[in-house]
């Protein structure tokens, strides 16, 4: 059997786009000779539609798409995810809405022959799935040329049981589409869940997993084909971006094995972390219609990796830096960030704000008896700067203002709300500020020179709001925080439980305290990829009003 992998890049919602996207992957599929043309998860309304699903009309377009999808199928069938009605939906006066499967519809000879669906809903993290679907009723499988096959959509295939259950009913090889979500290694978990699956089951699998994009999301592709009893893929497929690939099945002693090999480049971690954040970059900006972006550039580490990113992925042409530097700016720090934007060729402008600065000082003293705190004053500074960057962006078309806040400073709120904090998205929203070093390094690794100035990595970080400032002013060494606050966030450990790994108390109970109090800002901060098991806006939700300290 031939089964051609579509990883495709869907736009949620486009449901024409993504049907043009899926017909002319079957046509490919059926000029190489496939007996199956396989798409991931949701492919068809793109993942996840979320409250799209309890619109009537969207799922009847949806179920109107799949039948015209089917009415373009040979005898070469299409195995699609996709949302789709049950039985009682059909009927008059049913509302759609709450009676709908995360299924996978059978199609070939123009008809839809049978729709699997979905068992296991997730309703964790970025997974909202029992708000929307209805779980699997009746175990099945498909027969077809004579192969018996078991379809685990996505979490299913994460549970020994459902696959068991598959391979108990006779399935020989099992297809798994799939919309999991990246975050750094996950794509090691899926190798271990599945070689465990096929060693149970004496089954091949075939993942296919969904790629691109989808607001702070990515799904990173990745797809591979696992034989039984191997420990690794025998092929896997591009990572970040749309492939397709003729896999072929053969039977041997009873068995069947996927033919295909391939070697896998050497993992890195840093630049696995940077292809996410690009992806979900990339298609934020595309798929809603912005064409360039906007970076306000401090001759920091932050600023200066957005915009080295930002170039990367959309080109110097569509980036324009922004210096805003104020009386207490270093020379040093101009001159880093221009050297920074003569290495990425894009547009810059200079603005200074000291002259605003001033307006703001000459109107608070008018009208109160005392001087602004100098807590105050700072904040000032990043207000003026984020007003100027956003009357920038409104004043281009489709502009998209980038805000370069590191997850270590929005974790304990170093950031200022309505000031540094402005903007539509925030590609290293989810990268701690010891990984944004990382990034940095490797990004300089891989060409001739520095990219990236030397001296913004090595000199100490600093806001550069008042004389002489740096970030331990106020926070601890970074290597400590982040150590923490990993502890706190990705393993939620108690502040007792962070003390006993070895932890000072006091630093502890300080850093807790700015994590839990600012959790206000965090929910007012825009988007951005993630990359870790816990990012905040998808996975952390902690109440704003809350006396609770552990």
């Amino acid at each position: 059997m031939k089964i051609y992998a579509a990883q495709i890049n869907p736009r949620v919602g486009d449901l024409a786009g993504n049907k043009e996207l899926i017909l002319s992957a079957y046509k490919d599929g059926v000029k190489q000779g496939a007996d199956i043309v396989m798409f991931p998860e949701l492919a068809l309304s793109g993942y996840s539609p979320e409250d799209l699903l309890l619109s009537d009309k969207f799922i009847q377009d949806v179920y109107t798409c799949v039948n015209e999808i089917a009415c373009k199928t040979d005898d070469t069938a299409i195995l699609l995810g996709t949302p789709y009605p049950n039985e009682l939906a059909s009927k008059e006066d049913v509302p759609m809405s709450g009676q709908i499967y995360n299924g996978a519809v059978f199609c070939y000879d123009g008809e839809v022959k049978k729709v699997i669906s979905k068992t296991d809903l997730p309703n964790f993290g970025v997974f909202d799935e029992k708000r929307y679907f209805k779980p699997c009723e009746k175990r099945e499988i498909i027969e077809f040329k004579g192969i018996k096959i078991g379809v685990p959509i996505c979490r299913d295939v994460w549970l020994a049981d459902i696959c068991k259950e598959l391979a108990d009913l006779g399935a020989e090889i099992l297809l798994s589409p799939n919309a999991s979500p990246y975050h750094t290694g996950k794509h090691f978990e899926r190798f271990t869940i599945i070689a465990k699956r096929t060693k149970e089951t004496g089954c091949p699998l075939l993942y296919l997993n969904l790629v691109g994009g989808q607001d702070g999301v990515v799904f990173d592709g990745k797809s591979f084909a696992m034989n039984v009893d191997d420990d690794y893929p025998v092929y896997q497929m591009q990572a970040y971006s749309e492939d397709f690939n003729l896999f072929e099945l053969v039977q041997k002693n009873g068995t069947y094995t996927f033919t295909n090999k391939n070697e896998v480049d050497k993992f890195s971690i840093q630049k696995d972390v940077y292809n996410a954040i690009e992806v979900g970059l990339n298609d934020y900006v595309y798929k809603n219609g912005f064409s360039n972006v906007i970076i306000g550039l401090s001759g920091g580490i932050d600023s200066a990796i957005v915009a080295t990113i930002a170039v990367d992925v959309l080109g110097k042409e569509n980036v324009l830096c922004v210096i805003m530097p104020s009386v207490y700016t270093a020379r040093q720090s101009i001159n880093d960030a221009w050297e920074l934007v003569d290495n990425l060729g894009c547009d810059c402008t200079e603005m200074p704000i000291t002259q605003a600065m001033e307006v703001f000082s000459s109107m608070y003293q008018g009208s109160f008896e005392e001087n602004p705190s100098d807590l105050a004053n700072e904040n000032i500074q990043a207000r003026i700067r984020g007003t100027m960057l956003m009357t920038i962006s409104n004043s281009i078309p489709n502009s998209l203002l980038l805000t370069t806040g590191n997850k270590s400073e929005i974790a304990v709120g170093y950031c200022t709300l309505y000031g540094d904090m402005c903007g539509g998205f925030n590609p290293i929203k989810d990268v701690y500020k010891t990984d944004v070093y990382k990034l940095c390094q490797w990004r300089n690794s891989i060409c001739e020179g520095d990219i990236i100035p030397s001296q913004i990595i090595t000199k100490a970080p600093s806001a550069e709001l008042k004389p002489n400032q740096t970030d331990q002013d106020s926070l601890p060494d970074y290597e400590i925080l982040d150590s923490i606050l990993k502890l706190a966030i990705e393993e939620r450990k108690t502040a007792t439980e962070i003390i006993d790994n070895g932890f000072d108390d006091n630093i502890v109970q300080y850093i807790m305290k700015l994590l839990r109090n600012s959790e206000y800002k965090r929910r007012q901060s825009a988007i951005g990829v993630k990359t870790t098991p816990l990012a905040f806006e998808r996975d952390w939700r902690l109440p704003l009003t809350n006396e609770y300290s552990g």
